[in-house]
């Protein structure tokens, strides 16, 4: 399940436009497909001293506060 998980905050995140102003920081929601149905989700993202913060929420598993880690950009994507 964390593997899911894992996976499932990876392509999140990878898949929320990023606003040209303040970057990717900020509070997203969005939904993937996955077989059989849609699932929504909420990303936070958030710029420390050294690096980005961020968590994940699944609604339809109850899951909330889920650390995304690590998070890196690369040429500002």
């Amino acid at each position: 399940m964390n593997k899911v998980l894992r996976g499932i905050g990876i392509f999140a995140v990878l898949v929320f436009p990023v606003c040209a102003q303040d970057g990717p920081r900020g509070h997203w929601t969005g939904s993937i497909e996955i077989p059989g149905q849609s699932m929504a989700m909420e990303v936070d993202l958030d710029k420390t001293a050294n690096s980005w913060a961020g968590s994940i929420a699944i609604p339809a598993q109850n899951v909330s506060g889920l650390p995304l880690e690590p998070i890196t950009f690369t040429n500002g994507t």
